[in-house]
């Protein structure tokens, strides 16, 4: 839950608090998440938005805290698609160099 907590700290630092994408997959074929790295994310149910996680159209294998739909001032989770434009966090270890690629066209 203490990840959960820094997420909403930083969400609401940003300029734009909707959401942001946070590196959490649904597991092939599972109600389940995992982190990108394979490690279990074991969200609590009372985490995630009213009706979710709900795999609308069986294509929302995604995971984005923050606002959705409506401007409420409760961070809550949601599944969504895992194509098109997010933006997003995500974690490195110290000393640990990221090299990003940019996309300049996306899929919706």
């Amino acid at each position: 839950m203490e990840i959960f907590a820094f997420l909403k700290s930083y969400i609401n630092l940003t300029d734009f608090p909707y959401s942001l994408y946070i590196g959490a997959r649904r597991i092939k074929g599972s109600t389940k998440f995992q982190w990108n790295d394979g490690s279990d994310v074991g969200i609590p149910k009372k985490l995630w938005g009213a009706r979710q996680p709900n795999n609308l159209g069986g294509i929302e294998d995604c995971a984005t805290m923050g606002y959705a739909y409506t401007l409420v001032s409760s961070y809550k989770l949601y599944d969504v698609e895992c194509t098109g434009y997010s933006r997003y966090i995500c974690e490195k270890k110290t000393g640990e160099t990221i090299r990003l690629k940019v996309k300049t066209s996306f899929n919706y």
